[in-house]
């Protein structure tokens, strides 16, 4: 068995075992003894994996699973899932990830926030990433550099022209704003233009893994506006699906950092087929 296929046998266990059953003991046995988290119990949270087990079980406490779905990308020393988790109490987790491992165990994670129904997964102000959270980047891919000039080119340089190039004719959104949605390039490319007029996106730290036809991205950046000293951070980890080397789908249920205009509510929380093709149901 490859590393990578040791790696994604562990992320299966963690889910379909210890989240699947609502079991947190399973986790010193599939989390590494030192667990480092960038998430919302901080942004450079160091914790024993017994501690981890301890503070699962409270959020898990009498409760079952009613619906589960997750996907997984794998690459290198990483696993990146896509979830959504809805317990018999009707809290509902959505949410994009990213997990580092060593000798297969789990030693470092990134979930800034995640959305659904449970305020308790929501961004908190106490985990604003530093910039250092950030790894340093894989070797680059034709897909990966279809997403790099997605935040550079469109977002870091506000060249919303660019997206004519980078995008499916529709494209089909599952983020902090909307569920589920289709828009057309032009309608997007409006909504941009009107989003990042004025503004400037500065300190922008960009990770990605690939799979198949999913990328995946840990990034944190600064927005500074028209207005002096205005400057607003996003911390966040994002899933794109691309055809033909253009991006179709993508998925962002929660933006962390320290910008309060960003909305997070119930309104958002996925619905069963949002998940990409090939989702594990539980």
């Amino acid at each position: 068995m490859s590393k990578i296929e040791k790696n994604r046998a562990t992320l299966q266990r963690w889910y379909n075992e210890m989240w699947g059953k609502c079991n947190n003991a399973l986790i010193p046995d599939i989390a590494a003894s030192q667990y480092l988290r960038h998430d919302i119990t901080g942004a450079n949270n160091l914790m024993t994996s017994e501690q981890y087990r301890d503070l699962v079980g409270l959020g898990l406490h009498g409760e079952s699973v009613k619906e589960f779905e997750y996907f997984l990308v794998a690459e290198a020393d990483y696993v990146a899932s896509l979830g959504r988790y809805v317990l018999n109490s009707g809290r509902q987790w959505d949410w994009v990830q990213m997990f580092r491992l060593e000798n297969a165990a789990m030693v470092e994670t990134w979930l800034p926030g995640m959305g659904g129904t449970d305020i308790f997964g929501f961004p908190q102000p106490h985990n604003v990433w530093t910039g250092k959270e950030v790894p340093p980047a894989l070797p680059m891919t034709d897909k990966k550099n279809v997403v790099r000039a997605w935040f550079e080119e469109v977002w870091g340089s506000g060249n919303v022209e660019k997206m004519s190039e980078l995008l499916t004719e529709h494209f089909r959104i599952h983020d902090h704003n909307c569920a589920d949605r289709m828009i057309s390039v032009v309608e997007y490319q409006q909504e941009l233009r009107e989003k990042l007029a004025g503004q400037t996106i500065s300190d922008m730290q960009l990770f990605m893994i690939e799979e198949g036809d999913m990328v995946v991205a840990v990034v944190s950046w600064k927005i500074n506006g028209k207005e002096i000293d205005s400057s607003k951070q996003w911390d966040f980890v994002q899933a794109f699906r691309l055809e033909d080397l253009r991006i179709a789908e993508t998925w962002l249920p929660a933006i962390g950092g320290n910008d309060t205009s960003l909305i997070h509510n119930e309104k958002t929380a996925w619905s069963r087929g949002i998940m990409p093709v090939g989702s594990v149901l539980i």
